[in-house]
Formats: structure tokens, sequence, C-alpha cells
């Protein structure tokens, strides 16, 4: 049986999580994308760097599990 496990970056802005990723990447790890209600920053792409959600969806999606 394969055991999977995960690596969840946290902390604040500007603290160097994306940096964090791009190195995990370059080992070869994958990564998810997360999900967020905030609106998309120039230059992030959906599905790439986030799922943009409505905070309805969101908290739906929670309730489902």
């Amino acid at each position: 049986m394969t055991t999977i496990k995960k690596i969840i970056l946290v902390g604040a802005g500007g603290s160097g999580k994306d940096y964090a990723k791009r190195m995990l990447e370059s080992f070869g790890l994958t990564c998810d994308v997360s999900i967020t209600t905030r609106k998309p920053r120039n230059g992030e792409m959906a599905g790439r760097d986030y799922y943009f959600v409505n905070e309805i969806d969101f908290l739906e999606a929670i309730y489902k599990d």
C-alpha cells in the first residue's frame, strides 16, 4: 500500500510560501491547487494558481465535505 504524505505551507503574505512551493516542485513533488474566495491578482490564472470561488460555493463545498 502506498502512503500519501502532504506538506501544507502556511504563512503570512510575503513569508516565502511560493518560493518554498517552487523549491519542492524542483525536487519532483507535485502541488495541489488551493481554493480561495478572493479575487484573482494580476497574472494569476484560475486552475493554475488557485481555484477562485465565491463564498457561498466555498461554504457549500465545506458542508458537502
